[in-house]
């Protein structure tokens, strides 16, 4: 059962319907999290409903796969608007509300936004993903190989369920960690070269582009990969950009919920 809850976590009652924005999310998805960040940003008021992903894959439920055919979080409902993919939906919420500003006018910095966006996805997202999923695979331990390849069969797009079961069957093999490592290192990099031309990703203003790659910075940290630690000395622009992340009331905002999923035994770890 989706577990309604206010922008803070707090649950709700059944009934309650009162916000024209709702988000389907999960706690520790680093894609809804950047969703909330820019809901908290703009202070728009919404309602989540908490898909549950422990016991019961909700997302990959038919009447969820109607709303989103990849049955993933985040989806955003305003009225009678469907969003999905957590990057559109931000840039929906900034032409929709557009009163806090979080996309530069400059269209060379603009450019610089989306590029970040393209890499949260393509690189952070990516890279981080098999790292975390070895992590994971501690909390679906009481699961048997057979249940684990009937939840994962249930994934409704055909390259993540094959993805998702040749893991089941076969694990992740050292080489794809190693380059997934790699791959982290050259977007750390990157992300120092671009904090040359600015105090943030895209250039002057905080953007799309810092929300859409926080969640995955914390969640490199949160695996005490290499590649973070001792960042102050080899990183230094990233590590005071990173401060000044962590400094925003929409990061400690989105870092401080807790799963509300009270069966949840890994209710309390943060990948």
């Amino acid at each position: 059962m989706v577990i309604r809850t206010s922008p803070d976590g707090t649950l709700l009652e059944e009934g309650h319907d009162d916000c024209t924005i709702k988000l389907y999310y999960e706690w520790r998805s680093t894609s809804a999290r950047r969703v909330r960040m820019v809901l908290h940003e703009k202070q728009i008021d919404w309602e989540g409903l908490h898909i549950e992903k422990h016991e019961d894959i909700e997302n990959y439920l038919p009447w969820y796969v109607e709303l989103n055919p990849l049955g993933v979080v985040p989806t955003l409902i305003h009225g009678d608007k469907i969003i999905i993919e957590s990057n559109v939906i931000n840039e929906y919420l900034e032409d929709t509300f557009p009163e806090v500003q979080l996309r530069p006018d400059d269209a060379y910095e603009k450019a610089r936004m989306r590029v970040w966006l393209i890499r949260s996805e393509n690189e952070a997202h990516d890279a981080i993903n098999p790292i975390s999923e070895n992590a994971r695979m501690v909390r679906k331990g009481h699961f048997t190989k057979e249940e684990l390849l009937k939840r994962v069969s249930a994934c409704p797009q055909p390259g993540r369920r094959a993805l998702k079961v040749d893991r089941v069957l076969n694990g992740i093999s050292d080489r794809v960690i190693e380059t997934s490592h790699l791959r982290i290192a050259w977007l750390l990099d990157e992300i120092e070269q671009s904090l040359r031309d600015g105090p943030w990703l895209a250039g002057s203003m905080y953007s799309l582009a810092d929300i859409a790659m926080a969640p995955f910075i914390e969640r490199f940290m949160a695996n005490d990969i290499a590649e973070v630690a001792n960042m102050e000395n080899r990183l230094p622009l990233t590590t005071e950009w990173w401060s000044n992340i962590e400094a925003r009331p929409s990061y400690r905002y989105v870092m401080s919920m807790k799963s509300p999923e009270e069966t949840d035994p890994f209710k309390d770890r943060p990948i």
